[in-house]
């Protein structure tokens, strides 16, 4: 029992690679992107383990297509409709706290990062369990990977 419990705080440990960050949402660009101000600064960040629809005509609206195997106009309705929920939640509970994995930047320069609302909701697995948002778990950032997929498993963006 006490290897176990030491050989999951070793995993943990090793997977969150910085102190969770209190920021304060500034807006909301999409279902899976915000902009949030931290310590007087202001930083984009892409939701990490998900994906949301896209709300307008892009290349990974696409790739969306094609790999989830849904219609385009259904996807862009769940995407706008992602978005909107997004801006609702930054108006409405804009303290946050952002927490870091392994690789704490995208090919975009925008912050990755897992969030946790005041009240303690995890607003990463909260939008796959509303089905607002499709699981995408890319490594090295795994820490919170078996928890989303846990919330995934009975979901589909289908429905």
């Amino acid at each position: 029992m006490i290897k176990r419990f030491s050989i999951a705080i070793l995993i943990i440990s090793s997977c969150l690679y910085a102190s969770p960050e209190e920021v304060y949402c500034q807006k909301a660009i999409d279902g899976d992107t915000i902009v949030v101000e931290s310590k007087g600064q202001k930083k984009v960040i892409r939701l990490l383990g998900i994906d949301t629809p896209e709300s307008r005509e892009n290349a990974h609206l696409k790739w969306q297509v094609n790999h989830w195997k849904i219609d385009r106009d259904k996807l862009l309705k769940k995407g706008r409709e992602a978005t909107v929920i997004m801006k609702k939640i930054c108006r409405e509970t804009p303290q946050m706290t952002v927490v870091y994995d392994k690789q704490k930047y995208d090919h975009y320069g925008r912050d990755l990062a897992y969030i946790f609302l005041q009240d303690g909701t995890f607003l990463n697995e909260w939008l796959l369990q509303q089905n607002i948002a499709h699981i995408f778990i890319l490594p090295p950032n795994i820490a919170y990977q078996y928890s989303l997929q846990k919330s995934w498993k009975s979901v589909s963006l289908n429905e």
